[in-house]
């Protein structure tokens, strides 16, 4: 265990994270995609051998009773931030133990925190942890990308009108 970076605000600490995540994911091998701008739901694009997942980063870094938490889906004025489809997978930053949880976005579409112990192999998120060959793999048919929300670049959301500059 690392002692917990402090920062003074929680965007610098979501900027520092994605860092941490895009560094990781890179050493994995996987090629890591940044939208421009803040408008999209997810953080990043990972693609390995043309199979395409988008990611929404969390971190979290309160212990309580050896469990981490991590709010992943806030209400905002009686309306979830994350719509389900919206991206494919969290990655959640654990940051005091330095490890990552890749949990697909479908096996928790109706929560709004998870509960992390990376020291209980009976954790229901242990299958998670560290868990970067779910990348390499298409989405189960549970997943967003059954129903239409492909993450591939050909099949994003876009206005197709021409554009003059």
């Amino acid at each position: 265990m690392t002692t917990p970076i402090s920062f003074s605000c929680t965007k610098k600490q979501g900027e520092w994270v994605e860092l941490q995540f895009l560094a990781r994911a890179t050493g994995h091998g996987f090629t890591v995609s940044k939208p421009w701008g803040d408008s999209t739901p997810y953080d990043f694009v990972l693609e390995c051998n043309r199979t395409y997942h988008r990611v929404q980063v969390k971190s979290t870094s309160i212990r309580s009773k050896g469990t981490y938490e991590c709010i992943i889906n806030n209400t905002v004025h009686g309306r979830r931030q994350y719509q389900p489809g919206a991206f494919d997978f969290y990655a959640i930053f654990v940051m005091p133990e330095n490890m990552w949880y890749l949990i697909p976005a479908a096996d928790v579409k109706h929560q709004t925190a998870v509960c992390m112990n990376p020291r209980n192999p009976k954790n229901r998120y242990i299958r998670y942890l560290e868990a970067w060959h779910l990348f390499r793999e298409p989405l189960k048919e549970n997943s967003a990308q059954v129903s239409g929300n492909t993450a591939s670049p050909q099949n994003s959301e876009r206005n197709d009108t021409s554009y003059v500059m």
